[in-house]
């Protein structure tokens, strides 16, 4: 999965003001970060085996928060947007 494919899922809708920045391929977890404008920003996690994505998110400082990626508190979708 590509950040373009990403388009293509039921949370482009919601989260269409954000836009792709960085994405890592650990060989286990994928890594997607976006970031609005505004500076508010979430990284998608998503695990190479069972293809689950959990969401982390703030409102500045991505640049952090992507540094300390493989640290955030991520959950579901509806916890934490």
């Amino acid at each position: 999965m590509t950040v373009n494919s990403l388009k293509d899922t039921s949370v482009s809708g919601s989260l269409a003001h954000y836009k792709a920045n960085d994405s890592e391929d650990t060989g286990t977890i994928k890594y997607f970060g976006f970031e609005t404008a505004d500076g508010e920003w979430y990284i998608l996690e998503m695990s190479n085996s069972d293809t689950q994505f959990r969401y982390a998110k703030g409102l500045t400082d991505y640049t952090t928060a992507w540094t300390n990626r493989a640290s955030q508190s991520y959950g579901l979708y509806g916890d934490i947007f």
